[in-house]
């Protein structure tokens, strides 16, 4: 079973549980770094990069076996426009 839950909303930054076959994980989307952004897992960045010239669209990494994919669009006014979590090819969150 996979649960993903919204824990915080901040300018350009979501915080999410996301919990699969009972283990529980805090997945971050950090979007404010400045020409950086990145995704972290418990903590520590697990996928990002120099966003030039503009955000970038999807991260991708892994949990154990499971394949994650965090899809996030941006206004132009730098707001989340919209915010996706898939794992194994399942989407779990959308925003």
């Amino acid at each position: 079973m996979i649960v993903c839950k919204l824990l915080e909303k901040k300018w350009l930054y979501r915080k999410f549980l996301l919990t699969i076959d009972g283990n529980s994980y805090h997945v971050e989307y950090h979007g404010r770094g400045a020409g950086y952004e990145y995704v972290a897992l418990d903590g520590n960045a697990i996928a990002g990069g120099v966003s030039q010239p503009w955000f970038i669209p999807s991260f991708s990494f892994d949990i154990e076996q499971h394949k994650i994919v965090l899809n996030v669009r941006v206004w132009p006014w730098l707001t989340v426009r919209s915010l996706k979590i898939v794992v194994n090819g399942v989407e779990v969150f959308t925003i």
